[in-house]
């Protein structure tokens, strides 16, 4: 498994890209907002996805300080981590 950033001629960027072998397993965006994460948003995540070319079924992480809104939570594939969320980890 590869863990890290992935950008494609400046027009598209992926925070946190994770690779098993050659396919996509997670696909992340972070942010230091405290605006929530909104179903727009993830689309525009789900677009550059797309260009790396057949995705299968990622999960989408989201990072942010403000959350998601009940919309993008009440996707299956996607998991949110907010500030709280990091500083209870084990």
């Amino acid at each position: 498994t590869i863990v890290g950033r992935w950008w494609r001629d400046e027009s598209a960027e992926i925070d946190v890209l994770a690779l098993d072998g050659a396919t996509p397993v997670l696909v992340g965006e972070c942010r230091w907002q405290k605006r929530k994460f909104t179903e727009r948003d993830l689309a525009h995540l789900r677009a550059r996805a797309a260009r790396l070319g057949p995705v299968g079924t990622p999960t989408f992480a989201l990072w942010s300080r403000g959350g998601a809104t009940d919309a993008v939570l009440g996707h299956p594939d996607v998991r949110v981590f907010t500030c709280e969320d990091l500083l209870r980890w084990p």
